[in-house]
């Protein structure tokens, strides 16, 4: 039985990435244009990761230890942007829409008063 490289298990993160994609957008999507987005963020993290894997394999270099080091140290490199991107996201609808209703409140306050 052969051992599965670093490069075999591009496809199945790709694959799991995918799925938390899309129910991390079934769930937090408003609109159709953020469904359409997010699911074709979900098809890119699948496809992707095969295309590379697959275009290593016929290139005969997915065995060689220096391929795979660099396919792990771009997987790191990637997560480790993506971690970096997560303070500057925006904030979630609900508290936007709670600071909303809060500015909206003070106004009519301040309108009442006068």
């Amino acid at each position: 039985m052969a051992t599965m490289n670093v490069i075999g298990l591009l496809p199945i993160l790709g694959s799991l990435a995918a799925g938390l994609m899309i129910a991390t957008t079934l769930l937090t999507a408003k609109s159709a244009p953020q469904e359409a987005a997010g699911m074709a963020m979900a098809c890119a993290f699948a496809i992707m990761p095969y295309v590379l894997a697959r275009g290593l394999e016929l290139a005969g270099i997915a065995d060689r230890k220096a391929s795979q080091y660099l396919v792990v140290g771009v997987i790191v490199a990637g997560v480790l942007l993506v971690l970096a991107a997560v303070p500057i996201l925006p904030v979630s609808s609900r508290e936007s829409d709670l600071q909303r209703a809060r500015e909206l409140d003070a106004i009519e306050r301040e309108r009442s008063g006068k």
